[in-house]
């Protein structure tokens, strides 16, 4: 196994998700600054604990707990199923697969959010095919 500079690890078997940035392991803290920081799932590789004991640890990534990484035009969602499409500082709920693939949505770009980050946006309209 070869490490690339922003590649990310996923250490086992703790579950511990670090960036490489230089020669540094930079901690990942939560699953929002995963999602803010524009990583997904199929960037991470698992690697045995040793690879990470042989690299120096960095400063943990700074946490995300408020919405200013997400912008008009992101797709988030919480805890549920519900999707939603930022548009206008609001949430827009997109209501069926049928309108998120008529829209041109693909599953690789729906952010996944803590609830707190969710209910900070108002409900805007439902967002419709057009």
């Amino acid at each position: 196994w070869q490490a690339h500079d922003g590649d990310l690890l996923l250490r086992n078997p703790a579950g511990q998700v670090y960036a490489l940035s230089g020669p540094n392991l930079v901690p990942v803290p939560d699953l929002a600054t995963f999602t803010a920081e524009g990583y997904t799932w199929d960037m991470v590789s698992d690697v045995p604990d040793s690879v990470i004991a042989a690299l120096a640890k960095g400063s943990l990534l700074p946490q995300v707990l408020n919405t200013s990484a997400l912008h008009d035009g992101d797709l988030i969602k919480g805890a549920g199923d519900k999707i939603y499409v930022l548009d206008g500082g609001k949430r827009r709920w997109i209501p069926d697969l049928a309108t998120f693939a008529k829209l041109g949505y693909t599953w690789n770009q729906v952010h996944v959010v803590f609830d707190n980050v969710l209910n900070a946006f108002a409900d805007g309209a439902v967002r419709k095919a057009s």
